[in-house]
């Protein structure tokens, strides 16, 4: 807990036991001038908050000095112990201890546990509260007081939340209230207050109750803390709690101690979304304690911690099950709507995710209605959306929290921490990722992918390349196979296509020889027959006569004309009959446009048609007299292929329609055609190199059967358009072709935040 200023707060971890059994020897460290003392008592451990005010001074990560600490509660008093004591019990064990005093606390030195301490006891739905109006000593001459009334209406407040958190199943009633009295103790003597207090209420002790001691407005400027409490458990007993303030979320954040809630925290790391978990602590980042502001473990004090819980304590503890959905690790792609905090308590709304590393992830979504509907987080500028949240790594496991910053700038003060609308967010590991579609009052759509990521397809060589495309494509079988030359282009981009709707790959060649992949390639595949695309020069007679072996048939045909477009015209011909939907009519003499529109002409199917920039040649104007297309689609801009030339093919649409496909560069066109060709949703998109033309010309006749794109990519970046239109696309699988040196590691790692 911290209020505005930031005050101290403490938070004594474990439930106290109900009965004690305390024999002090005269050197009692409560006794100044003790030094040694054997005690009977329940092992706890103690949580104290620094007062950072911000970042610590100390660098990165928590500040250093003990935050938890071993104590053994002997019923009169807790004995704080030396770091490393009772290393060997469990909290809650009962253990007889010989100690003596040191500056560091009371050092063990010789223990036998007596019993591993547990209950049984269910708390009953409405906790019992027991409030203790106390003066500390050296308050004693100031004259504002709170009142027993003040106590019972912040109770109702503090009960209707915590009903409104957990389906009716933990609320709160005052009891009794001690009248006001003056405490023989200071400010800062807390532990003192309490046995005190229990000493004037021993009924206070039991499973469900709670000992609250309320001191005077103003206290913590005495020094008092602002809150302390101890960190129970849903069934805990004993709990005890101090307040300077009534409040709702201080007395709230205090009980939720007493529930066995800790403190929900920001997190900012350098330039990241995230970082592992080193040694307890986040590696490289900075923890600001009581910084998820809308939380009731969060800050506290008038208008802050009044809003809904979050993911991790919703989840953690464990009352409303039905609302916090979990994706298990390594479980692919999972598309979730998810409600508001704010809608009705059993909605989904929430979210644990499984990162294949081992960490776990929460997620919710803050809109502002209901309880979230005031943001004092608007004095610091915090926006609410969809948070990401991890559990705090120092607390037991879903006990406190870290909410992380989704779109880091590094500016301390920037409250701005939710993955925005088409935004996404990354775990350290990059196993998992959470992309949101779509937030509204209805809800917040996300697709959350864990473990799943781009496949990548390569070979050693080009030739290695389409053959290990084709494997992972074909059955044994095929009606037939196209060879092209794997040394220029023009043939197998024409080719790809009609390869693409008649069920069998493009394998590149050697001039001169077939490649052994590609050897093995056919002999695996055993096609009907083989086509070989282009003329001698581009694929010898000495390769065609081999090539004769690996088909069924023994057929092996060569398609070919005079140069590339007549070529091109001759596949069309002998592919296509009259009357097709659509011919796509592509630059000659660059491949990029080409390269990605044949896996739509494989789709449509139509022909796709070499052209020079400037003007039709000859043999595919008597093609496209004899297809008789009902439209024609240019693929490219005005630089690949002029108006001129798009003016004059309109005499060959029998519609008279003639499209222009562009983007202002490779990469966009690549995105343009997918947008005009593939509705979202597609079984999988193909992304290969875009300033080379080897992998997707083998890719091409594939995507074309698999009725998905192939969009270009740069090498070592992915293009904005092809990140947008993948966006659209969300494919199933996401497939690289091509090696590292063609697609990086980095941009395959980057795709799998776009799978469906």
């Amino acid at each position: 807990m911290r209020r505005i200023a930031l005050a101290t707060a403490v938070a004594v971890v474990a439930s106290l036991s109900a009965a004690y059994s305390a024999a002090a020897a005269p050197g009692d460290p409560g006794d100044p001038g003790g030094k040694r003392a054997t005690y009977t008592g329940t092992v706890q451990t103690v949580v104290r908050e620094e007062h950072r005010g911000g970042p610590s001074t100390l660098g990165p990560g928590r500040k250093q000095g003990p935050e938890r600490q071993r104590v053994l509660h002997t019923g009169r008093r807790v004995v704080p112990l030396a770091a490393g004591s009772l290393a060997h019990a469990a909290d809650g064990s009962t253990v007889t201890v010989q100690t003596q005093q040191t500056t560091d606390g009371a050092k063990v030195l010789s223990s036998t546990t007596l019993a591993s301490g547990s209950t049984t006891a269910t708390a009953p739905v409405t906790r019992e509260v027991y409030a203790a109006l106390v003066v500390p000593s050296d308050m004693a001459t100031t004259t504002a007081r709170f009142t027993a009334t003040n106590v019972e209406d912040t109770i109702k407040q503090v009960s209707s939340y915590w009903m409104s958190q957990t389906d009716n199943q933990v609320g709160f009633a005052v009891t009794k209230v001690l009248p006001t009295y003056t405490s023989k103790f200071a400010c800062g003597d807390v532990y003192n207050m309490w046995n005190e207090a229990l000493a004037k209420m021993p009924e206070a002790q039991g499973v469900g109750k709670h000992l609250l001691l309320v001191a005077p407005p103003g206290a913590d400027g005495y020094g008092c803390d602002y809150g302390i409490a101890s960190v129970g458990g849903l069934n805990a007993s004993d709990n005890t709690a101090f307040v300077s303030d009534l409040n709702q979320s201080v007395v709230a954040h205090e009980l939720g101690h007493n529930l066995g809630r800790e403190h929900s925290n920001g997190l900012r790391c350098t330039g990241t979304q995230d970082a592992p978990v080193i040694a307890g602590s986040f590696s490289g980042c900075v923890e600001y304690p009581y910084r998820d502001y809308l939380d009731v473990m969060g800050m506290s004090g008038s208008g802050f911690g009044e809003g809904n819980l979050n993911a991790v304590q919703l989840a953690g503890m464990g009352l409303v099950p039905e609302a916090v959905q979990t994706v298990k690790a390594g479980s692919g792609v999972t598309t979730v709507k998810l409600a508001p905090l704010s809608a009705p308590v059993t909605t989904r709304r929430a979210l644990k995710i499984g990162d294949p590393s081992g960490a776990t992830y929460y997620v919710d979504y803050r809109y502002p209605s209901g309880r979230d509907l005031f943001r004092a987080s608007s004095y610091f500028g915090y926006s609410l959306g969809v948070e990401v949240l991890r559990s705090d790594p120092a607390a037991p496991s879903g006990s406190g929290s870290y909410v992380l910053d989704a779109t880091p700038t590094g500016d301390s003060s920037d409250m701005d921490r939710v993955v925005p609308v088409g935004g996404t967010f990354r775990s350290a590991s990059g196993k998992v990722i959470i992309s949101v579609d779509k937030a509204d009052a209805t809800g917040a759509t996300l697709r959350v992918n864990s473990g799943a990521t781009a496949q990548r397809w390569s070979g050693a060589d080009r030739y290695a390349s389409s053959a290990a495309f084709s494997a992972k494509s074909y059955a044994a079988g095929v009606p037939v196979a196209y060879v092209a030359s794997g040394l220029t282009f023009p043939d197998a981009l024409s080719g790809a296509p009609i390869a693409g709707e008649n069920g069998g790959p493009v394998l590149l060649t050697a001039p001169t020889s077939i490649p052994s992949p590609i050897a093995t390639e056919l002999g695996r595949l055993k096609p009907g027959k083989i086509v070989v695309l282009g003329g001698t020069a581009a694929v010898s007679n000495t390769v065609k006569t081999a090539l004769a072996k690996y088909a069924t048939s023994g057929t092996v045909v060569r398609w070919a004309g005079a140069d590339r477009y007549a070529s091109s015209a001759k596949f069309s011909a002998n592919s296509f009959a009259p009357g097709v939907s659509v011919a796509y009519v592509a630059n000659g003499l660059t491949f990029p446009d080409a390269l990605s529109g044949a896996p739509i002409a494989g789709k449509t199917p139509g022909p796709v048609l070499l052209t020079g920039a400037t003007s039709v040649p000859s043999v595919i104007a008597t093609e496209l007299a004899r297809l008789k297309p009902s439209k024609i689609v240019v693929l490219g801009g005005t630089g690949a292929v002029s108006t001129t030339v798009r003016t004059a093919l309109a005499q060959y649409a029998t519609s008279g329609v003639v499209e222009r496909w562009a983007g202002s560069d490779r990469f966009s066109s690549s995105a343009t055609f997918s947008a005009k060709s593939y509705a979202a949703g597609v079984p999988v998109a193909y992304v290969a190199n875009g300033l080379a033309f080897p992998d997707a010309l083998s890719g091409a006749p594939i995507a074309g059967k698999a009725k998905g794109p192939v969009l270009l990519t740069g090498a070592t970046t992915l293009p904005p358009s092809i990140a947008t239109e993948l966006k659209r696309l969300k494919p199933k699988k996401i497939v690289v072709l091509g090696g590292t040196g063609a697609v990086s590691s980095a941009v395959q790692s980057t795709l799998a935040a776009y799978l469906g």
